[in-house]
């Protein structure tokens, strides 16, 4: 940002990462200049990568705008929706679901059969989807261990391995809920690059 830019005049860019995981944000001034870093946070980081495989960095959006932060945040806002956002949702008329997700609710503190009454809860309040989210990684009851560890806890939910693959069956067993109401999603930061392995 220049210093002298306002709300309506003057350079900036602004940068978003997409990505919900770890993130770093670094910037450094030189005499040659300013440079920005921006990607996975590398602390407990790591991938392996085998001969010939591949791996996808999240992506970086960047916008420039000459009349200031008010337009910067206009461009965000149309490149965010023309070039991110799925086709189905760049008609901003077009409505939302609306989501309950399990942890406001329960926090570690659930079982399959209170998670199932909360999603009956849902529907009755014509919620659109449920979302299971921290808590049901196996041995996690609190914030000190088992975060990321991809196996489902068999004791809060007995029999479940693929919680991505079959709670929609699990939603249908509800008296009054419809088959294809909503879906129960297990999500931590990086539930998003793992949820094929938790449905095979």
């Amino acid at each position: 940002m220049a210093p002298a830019c306002t709300e309506t005049a003057g350079s900036c860019w602004g940068f978003a990462l997409v990505y919900s995981g770890n993130f770093l944000i670094e910037a450094q001034r030189a005499d040659g200049g300013q440079r920005l870093v921006m990607g996975i946070h590398p602390y407990h980081f790591h991938w392996q990568l085998e001969p010939g495989g591949s791996f996808a960095a999240p992506e970086t959006a960047m916008v420039y705008s000459g009349q200031g932060l008010g337009e910067m945040s206009r461009r965000f806002h149309r490149a965010i929706r023309t070039r991110l956002l799925p086709p189905r949702w760049q008609d901003m008329h077009v409505p939302r679901p609306v989501l309950l997700n399990s942890w406001e609710a329960c926090y570690f503190d659930f079982d399959q059969e209170k998670l199932l009454a909360l999603a009956a809860a849902a529907r009755q309040a014509d919620i659109d989807l449920f979302v299971l989210d921290d808590g049901w990684f196996k041995g996690r009851s609190d914030t000190t261990s088992s975060l990321g560890d991809w196996t489902a806890d068999r004791n809060k939910l007995p029999g479940r391995s693929d919680i991505q693959c079959t709670n929609r069956t699990n939603l249908a067993d509800i008296p009054q809920l419809p088959t294809d109401w909503g879906t129960m999603v297990p999500v931590a930061d990086e539930t998003a690059a793992h949820l094929n392995e938790i449905c095979q």
